[in-house]
């Protein structure tokens, strides 16, 4: 089944909802692209159908935008739908301030290696929270690009944080 059509009972488009401003945006249309791309039954799609939230982005570097391009988005999760405003709206559940490729390198995180080197297996829960620390804390950070990320709200919402980072892999 093309990641495009109909996944349960919907239209990819109604999966992912663009605001009016948001639908000439980069990161919008990127974060849109990399959730219809995941197959049915795969870890990332769950993520997503388990994602009740609001995630505002805030861009740092605005000179560098181009000319449609959006200083903050908010990213409102309801179970398996997303809908991508543009500007704050709400009250956020986590904030992200950094540059459109530091956001997408929060993906980076779960494919990461474990404390002791070995792989990460997705299913084991004390990895799953070593990785969502991991990225929290940027302890162990290679990504020149991941060290400069900062993330509000992160402690109080881990799941939302580590659905997020599984949502936007691929």
């Amino acid at each position: 089944m093309d990641s495009g059509t109909a996944r349960h009972g919907e239209s990819g488009s109604s999966l992912v909802d663009l605001g009016r401003l948001a639908q000439s945006d980069a990161l919008a249309l990127e974060i849109k692209r990399r959730i219809l791309a995941h197959p049915l039954g795969s870890t990332p799609e769950r993520a997503f159908s388990r994602m009740w939230g609001t995630v505002v982005v805030v861009r740092r570097e605005v000179a560098a935008l181009s000319g449609t391009g959006l200083r903050e988005l908010t990213l409102r999760f309801d179970y398996g739908r997303l809908v991508v405003h543009d500007g704050r709206v709400g009250r956020p559940d986590i904030s992200l301030w950094g540059t459109d490729a530091q956001l997408l390198s929060l993906a980076e995180v779960v494919s990461r290696k474990g404390p002791t080197g070995e792989a990460v297996s997705l299913s084991d829960t004390a990895q799953r929270w070593w990785a969502m620390g991991r990225l929290i804390s940027r302890v162990s950070s290679d990504s020149a690009s991941a060290a400069r990320l900062q993330i509000f709200g992160g402690l109080g919402h881990p799941r939302l944080l580590y659905r997020l980072a599984l949502v936007l892999s691929g």
